[in-house]
């Protein structure tokens, strides 16, 4: 098991309105189980996600998202394939499916890289996101920086 700092920058697209890029740093964890590579952290109190944890299973040019905790998800990132899933939050639940026009991975060395494109239509609003993550191993314990 490592300690990692985790580059997270994600951009959205909503009709012709861009959100972001949004960018935030965070620490966490990376194990391997079963010859998948894991990736555990907190999501950012500054992205709307306080008290949400994130668990990314990574297997060749997969990438399945969980989230736990006030919101609760699966999204199963896979180029060419449609994910269908539910989104829960506190106050409702909503059918989220998932289409990834790309999934780019590297977990060799020091960082890695997970770069993802996807569209999304979460109860009637479709998106078009980007998702770009890099990580590196951490010294020491942890620190939290956001």
């Amino acid at each position: 098991m490592e300690n990692i700092r985790l580059s997270i920058k994600s951009t959205q697209y909503l009709d012709d309105n861009k959100t972001g890029p949004i960018e935030y740093i965070t620490e966490g964890i990376k194990y391997e189980k079963d010859n998948k590579i894991l990736i555990e952290y907190d999501e950012a109190e500054a992205m709307g996600y306080a008290g949400v944890k994130t668990q990314m299973e990574i297997e060749d040019n997969k990438v399945t998202l969980t989230r736990s905790g006030k919101v609760k998800s699966n999204m199963v990132f896979e180029r060419g394939r449609i994910f269908e899933g539910n989104y829960v939050t506190p106050y409702n639940v909503m059918t989220l499916n998932i289409f990834a026009t790309l999934v780019d991975v590297n977990t060799i060395g020091n960082p890695g890289r997970i770069d993802l494109e996807y569209e999304m239509n979460l109860g009637d609003v479709h998106t078009f996101n980007i998702l770009n993550l890099t990580y590196e191993k951490k010294e020491g314990g942890f620190k939290r920086l956001c």
